[in-house]
């Protein structure tokens, strides 16, 4: 979310904009169509590995719950709070992580069909972001409970080859 008048502030500076905006912290369930983690507003120049490490940040929810979520590869290093693609992922797992950060990604293309989040945000009011920004992720909750839900993550053929992975390393044995 670009916002003209942090112009000067380089800690609002995002350079995947390139330009000054707040952003979110997002989680999904990767069972159902489900938003489960909403952090924000945080500044555009934060970039998302800071923001998961922040105090009361997702990493320390999920070491709290003893839970992992899967990431890019900008969270390596975090191994015991996320799963990021690595070279020891059989071909299943590493279908598996790139369908769930797909499917992250589906879910951010629809936070931007809304034009305040997609525009210049015309305000300088951080809390007048957050209820807009949070009333957007609702409306999208909403869609997706009913009847746009987001695609499944555990398709029959990452079954499949799991399946016919895991035959292959019982008779090795």
């Amino acid at each position: 979310m670009r916002i003209p008048e942090f112009s000067q502030d380089m800690g609002q500076y995002s350079h995947k904009s390139n330009s000054a905006g707040w952003g979110y912290e997002i989680g999904l369930s990767l069972t159902e169509s489900s938003v489960i983690w909403m952090k924000g507003p945080n500044k555009c120049g934060d970039n998302d590995l800071r923001v998961f490490t922040k105090e009361g940040g997702l990493k320390e929810k999920l070491l709290s719950v003893n839970k992992k979520a899967i990431g890019d590869n900008g969270y390596q290093g975090h191994h015991e709070a996320i799963s990021a693609p690595n070279a020891f992922d059989g071909r299943p797992v590493r279908k598996f992580k790139t369908r769930a950060m797909n499917r992250t990604e589906k879910f951010n293309g629809m936070l931007k069909i809304f034009e305040s989040l997609n525009g210049t945000f015309r305000s300088d009011d951080k809390e007048k972001f957050a209820s807009v920004f949070e009333a957007v992720v609702v409306v999208c909750q909403y869609k997706m409970e009913m009847g746009q839900p987001l695609f499944d993550i555990l398709v029959e053929d990452i079954m499949t080859e799991a399946d016919d992975s895991s035959d292959d390393d019982s008779t090795a044995a």
